[in-house]
């Protein structure tokens, strides 16, 4: 693995619409008020929940590719991993029947 390069932020970045991480304390959507891309694949920001009061910073990260991009950034180089394995590693907690809370909330 290679060591992350500093984001370059000299491109446009749109963000995807609709995704939220859920609050940790009461598990309702929370609202990220500011964000900072640290590496190509590193973001780090500050949530709030518009339920608890919670406010928190929150990490998130890009640890493997199982689907090479149609517009491979040559500043980004993640491990692959086939796809049986990730489609494996996603269901295996839920299987275990172990009690999660859904880090990221879709609106849909």
């Amino acid at each position: 693995m290679t060591t992350p390069l500093p984001a370059d932020d000299t491109k446009p970045r749109s963000l995807p619409l609709g995704v939220a991480a859920s609050c940790p304390h009461c598990g309702t959507r929370t609202h990220i008020r500011t964000s900072r891309l640290v590496t190509e694949t590193y973001r780090e920001g500050w949530a709030i929940c518009t339920n608890c009061g919670f406010k928190g910073k929150i990490h998130v990260a890009w640890d493997a590719e199982v689907t090479p991009s149609l517009q491979p950034n040559p500043r980004v180089a993640l491990p692959k991993l086939e796809y049986r394995d990730a489609v494996e590693q996603f269901f295996s907690d839920s299987q275990a029947g172990k009690a999660q809370l859904d880090m990221f909330v879709s609106s849909g």
